[in-house]
């Protein structure tokens, strides 16, 4: 890329879903697995790339922990019988909540070419 150019990253991370699934082994629920329409890479090897590659991550957003643990820790828990789906009213409801970071399945990165 030529310098100034701006490359934006939407990738999903091995990092959220770790630390969801102590959350879930708190609560007693098996460990959630990587989905797989989505390749989990490290947040630290995509950083390093990155800045290898002469890019200067300029923001970095965990944007979906809020949903995240409503979806993959607390839904399971609270409805251990139901099966997991997008419109359940938890999913909607922690959909719209603030977002907390740190347990985000995907995270949002914007770089710049020095």
């Amino acid at each position: 890329l030529p310098v100034g150019s701006k490359i934006l990253l939407i990738s999903a991370f091995v990092d959220g879903l770790i630390k969801l699934n102590v959350l879930r082994h708190v609560l007693s629920l098996e460990p959630a697995t990587e989905s797989k329409i989505n390749d989990y890479s490290r947040l630290v090897d995509v950083k390093h790339a990155l800045e290898m590659s002469g890019m200067k991550i300029v923001k970095d957003v965990d944007f979906s922990s809020t949903y995240a643990i409503g979806s993959r820790v607390l839904q399971p828990y609270l409805y251990p019988d139901v099966e997991p789906y997008l419109t359940h009213p938890i999913n909607e409801y922690f959909s719209k909540l603030p977002n907390i970071e740190g347990f985000g399945l995907h995270q949002f990165i914007v770089a710049v070419k020095e």
